[in-house]
């Protein structure tokens, strides 16, 4: 076999397969974020969408809301 080309067959197979990665990613981390947001005392909140970036260490949060609970009413979290 030629080694340029087993170079290329071993490049394209970790392409694809961080590709895979990232994709299977993001549903865990949206799940493991909006269950920390459930658990937190006083507050409710959800997130929407999270994508990973995985080539530059980044992620984006699509629709975070947080809601503050008191006495039974909810009203929109502000700083």
């Amino acid at each position: 076999m030629n080694p340029y080309k087993k170079t290329g067959l071993i490049i394209t197979g970790i392409a694809v397969l961080l590709v895979a990665i990232n994709f299977a990613l993001e549903p865990v981390a949206l799940h493991y974020a909006n269950k920390a947001l459930a658990d937190l005392k006083g507050y409710k909140g959800s997130i929407k969408d999270v994508d990973i970036h995985l080539y530059r260490g980044a992620y984006r949060i699509d629709t975070l809301v947080i809601d503050k609970i008191d006495n039974g009413k909810t009203q929109p979290f502000s700083c």
